[in-house]
């Protein structure tokens, strides 16, 4: 008589729809709040420190206060406060946001060309200390940040007289930002190779996109000063780079998408094509993109269909096939 199988494992239950609040992650989240709140304040010093020309003193100065108190809560936190999570939090939030405002009123104290080195390098060296007292994810963002910022203000600087050439190679600079950071993360911090590659990846189409060049470019094509043809667009090579740059960045998260299963990696693609992409096109092709349109569909739809074809789930496949 043949031996019974294995026991199929049970069903997972459906989830829950009843709303339930966990008051033990009240810290956390009451902490995120209030450094949120006091960052915001660093934020209006940042903007009206200056706003004259002349240093004001009593909006530096609530700036300065409000940044160091953050720093000094994070400190007499990680000395004094019981609690392993009311810690963590109280120490991580506050700290990453002092952090930040530490750089902002730096940045706003010295107001020239250095402070775009010094600010960041401050930024990048406190995360780093952070990060070895609490290894959260906190003290990674503003590291990132700093990072970034450093990073690509050195790019600038370095190809400042690129001409033409300067979108290719700032754009290629930050493919190279993107991949080597994201790699590194994924060697050397496992536990936090999702959070670094898509934040990573935010930071880059921030910077390649809405933040600086080409929200001026969109609104010149989409206002029809480029014309209706290519002669006389000085953008018209531009748009190839951010093509170009935008499918190496969607290739590569499409990689870390299949290695890591996570979702980040797939909305910065959607994120990166569906914004990345009609800019691109309203400087190559301003007047009539269709042809554009149709090898995007078709591509589009190719995709879809490898997805529709693609081998079975482990789940799906009969005892015994596949293997």
């Amino acid at each position: 008589m043949p031996e019974p199988g294995p026991t199929p494992p049970a069903p997972p239950s459906p989830p829950s729809r009843t709303i339930t609040l966990d008051l033990s992650r009240l810290p956390s989240a009451a902490a995120a709040v209030g450094v949120a709140l006091v960052l915001a304040s660093v934020v209006v010093s940042t903007a009206y420190a200056r706003k004259h020309g002349e240093l004001d003193g009593s909006v530096f100065s609530l700036g300065v206060v409000a940044s160091l108190g953050l720093l000094a809560i994070a400190i007499a936190a990680e000395l004094k406060v019981p609690g392993l999570e009311r810690r963590a939090a109280l120490v991580s939030w506050p700290g990453a946001g002092g952090i930040v405002g530490v750089g902002l009123m730096t940045a706003v104290l010295i107001d020239d060309e250095p402070a775009l080195y010094v600010a960041p390098l401050l930024v990048l060296a406190l995360s780093l200390g952070g990060f070895l007292v609490r290894r959260t994810a906190p003290f990674v963002l503003t590291g990132l940040l700093g990072l970034a910022v450093l990073y690509l203000w050195g790019v600038t600087q370095a190809i400042g007289d690129a001409g033409d050439s300067f979108i290719w190679v700032y754009g290629g600079a930050l493919v190279v930002f993107v991949t080597v950071v994201t790699t590194l993360a994924w060697t050397l911090l496992p536990s936090m190779r999702v959070l670094v590659g898509v934040v990573t990846g935010a930071i880059a189409l921030f910077f390649n996109g809405s933040g600086f060049f080409f929200p001026f470019y969109f609104l010149v094509a989409g206002f029809g000063v480029l014309g209706e043809d290519q002669e006389g667009n000085p953008f018209h090579d531009d748009g190839y780079a951010v093509l170009l740059y935008t499918a190496l960045l969607i290739l590569f998260w499409a990689v870390c998408a299949m290695a890591s299963g996570h979702v980040g990696f797939r909305i910065l693609i959607v994120a990166a094509a569906a914004t990345m992409v009609p800019l691109a096109l309203s400087l190559v092709a301003p007047g009539h993109p269709s042809w554009w349109q149709l090898g995007l569909g078709l591509l589009g739809g190719l995709a879809l269909l490898v997805a529709a074809l693609r081998a079975p789930d482990a789940a799906d496949l009969p005892t015994g096939a596949g293997s």
